[in-house]
C-alpha cells in the first residue's frame, strides 16, 4: 500500500476520533502523534469507574502514557474485537483506545464474536472471563486460538488470581489484566502487524 493511501486513511481516522471523542491525534509524514492528555483522561475515568485507586506518587497511568507516547509512531490504525456481556462497563477504555487510532467493535456473546472474526479483519481480541450466559471467555479463547491463532487474545477482568494468570497464558492468551493502563499497554505491545 502506498504511503499516500496510508496517510489519507490515517487522516480520516484522526478526524473521526476528533469529531466523535474530542481526541487530538496529529498525522504527519512521521506517523500518528497521540494526545497523551486525552488518553490519560479516559484512563483515569476508567479507573475511577472501576473503583481503582492510583498507585504511588507517579500514577501507573502516567507511566503508561509515557510508554504509549514513546511507541505511538509505530502504532497501526487497527480494530479491536471486544466481547463482554456488559459492554457499557468498558466505554472509557474504548475511548482511550480510540485516542490511539484503535477502534473497538463490541459483542456480547461468543457466537457473535466468532461470526465477526470470520467476516472482519481484527487486530486483537479483548474478552471478559465470566458471563451471565452459559459460556465463558475461556471457551472463546479456545475457539479463537484454534481458528485464528495469529490474532492476539487478552483477558480484561477483575479479581485476577495467580492461577488464572497461569491458565490464561497456558491456554494461549497474551495476558490477563484488570487495570485500564495495563490493558492499553498490553494491547499496544501485542497488535498484530498489518503488513
Amino acid at each position: 500500500m502506498e504511503f499516500s493511501t496510508l496517510l489519507l486513511g490515517a487522516v480520516v481516522v484522526a478526524l473521526v476520533v476528533w469529531i466523535i471523542f474530542g481526541g487530538k491525534l496529529k498525522v504527519s509524514p512521521k506517523g500518528i502523534e497521540v494526545d497523551t492528555e486525552g488518553l490519560l483522561k479516559y484512563l483515569r475515568e476508567a479507573e475511577a469507574q472501576k473503583g481503582l485507586a492510583p498507585e504511588g506518587n507517579v500514577t501507573e497511568l502516567e507511566k503508561v502514557s509515557a510508554q504509549v507516547k514513546a511507541i505511538s509512531q509505530r502504532l497501526p490504525v487497527g480494530t479491536v474485537l471486544w466481547i463482554d456481556d456488559h459492554p457499557l462497563n468498558n466505554q472509557k477504555e474504548k475511548m482511550a483506545l480510540a485516542q490511539l487510532g484503535l477502534f473497538a467493535d463490541s459483542y456480547t456473546t461468543n457466537a457473535e464474536a466468532l461470526a465477526a472474526l470470520k467476516t472482519g479483519d481484527y487486530d486483537i481480541v479483548i474478552s471478559d472471563i465470566g458471563r451471565e450466559a452459559d459460556e465463558t471467555g475461556w471457551d472463546l479463547l479456545r475457539d479463537v486460538h484454534r481458528l485464528y491463532p495469529k490474532v492476539p487474545f487478552i483477558f480484561y477482568t477483575m479479581n485476577i488470581t495467580d492461577r488464572a494468570r497461569k491458565e490464561a497464558t497456558d491456554a494461549g492468551a497474551r495476558g490477563i489484566v484488570e487495570r485500564p493502563g495495563e490493558l492499553i499497554t498490553l494491547v499496544v505491545n501485542n497488535l498484530r502487524p498489518r503488513r
